[in-house]
């Protein structure tokens, strides 16, 4: 039997993530004084969240390429995957990407250009341009989640700065949170049902409106999803990996809006019991 379908593994793995959150309570509540934990946050969370993002791709790499059959996934799913993108495609054009919440999204814009520019996360207030360069004068610290801006902040370096990469970002994760969410259900029930989910997801006026804003909506959603998919991968299988998969999915959901903490709060009671 492999290390990482070990079932002492399994339990090794929750003890360990146990431990550390409990060590994090300790600190956050006990040791370190409201100001000093403000000065940790601001010195240390682009990197924490940095690190966070790697371990989670890793965890997504698969132990062994052969029992992975794209050409076959393709042929099984491609219904999904087409009308996915039509649905996401049509409300683009339906509802013109904007800013709709503006005390909010342009606030994490804001956030996305600080991390891509020096690798922190504060509101600039006022600053000036020298030679193409935004040169920060006085700014507030943001209190947002990290986990969005940081992925904006990583598509502007690959892409070139620009504010509209928000809403480029928001179409894949879109896209992505309709296929899923039939790729769960088609798990349960058969292959119609996932489609006519999809078609219902697609149908609410509110995940279209939240696909064409700079919210976090639906990255927040697209994350649900995936930690809901990941469960029920190891309540089935019990391999290691997936619990590892679940957990750092919920770190990074919990860090893309603080309410979503209530995710890791029910998974914990569901291993419970």
């Amino acid at each position: 039997m492999s290390f990482f379908s070990s079932r002492n593994y399994n339990k090794l793995f929750i003890i360990i993530l146990c431990c550390s959150s409990s060590i994090s309570l300790l600190f956050g509540l006990f040791i370190l004084s409201l100001k000093q934990m403000e000065q940790v946050f601001h010195q240390t969370g682009y990197f924490f969240i940095f690190l966070s993002t790697i371990l989670w791709i890793i965890s997504l790499i698969p132990r062994s390429l052969k029992k992975i059959n794209f050409l076959f996934f393709l042929k099984t799913h491609w219904h999904a995957l087409l009308l996915s993108f039509v649905f996401t495609f049509i409300m683009n054009l339906n509802y013109p990407p904007q800013f709709r919440i503006l005390a909010d999204e342009t606030n994490l814009a804001s956030i996305a250009s600080s991390m891509y520019l020096n690798k922190d996360f504060y509101i600039s207030l006022s600053g000036f341009n020298t030679y193409e360069t935004y040169n920060n004068i006085h700014h507030v610290w943001g209190t947002r989640p990290l986990f969005f801006p940081f992925l904006i902040s990583i598509s502007h370096s690959l892409m070139g700065y620009n504010v509209e990469n928000i809403f480029l970002f928001n179409f894949l994760f879109g896209f992505c949170s309709l296929f899923l969410i039939y790729f769960i259900i088609q798990l349960w029930l058969p292959y119609c049902f996932g489609l006519i989910g999809l078609i219902l997801l697609a149908s609410y006026p509110i995940f279209a409106i939240s696909v064409t804003s700079a919210g976090f909506e639906i990255l927040n959603l697209f994350f649900a999803l995936l930690a809901y998919n990941f469960l029920y991968k190891y309540l089935n299988k019990q391999r290691a990996i997936d619990l590892e998969r679940l957990s750092l999915t919920l770190i990074l959901l919990a860090n893309i809006r603080y309410e979503s903490i209530i995710f890791t709060i029910c998974f914990i009671f569901i291993f419970i019991y």
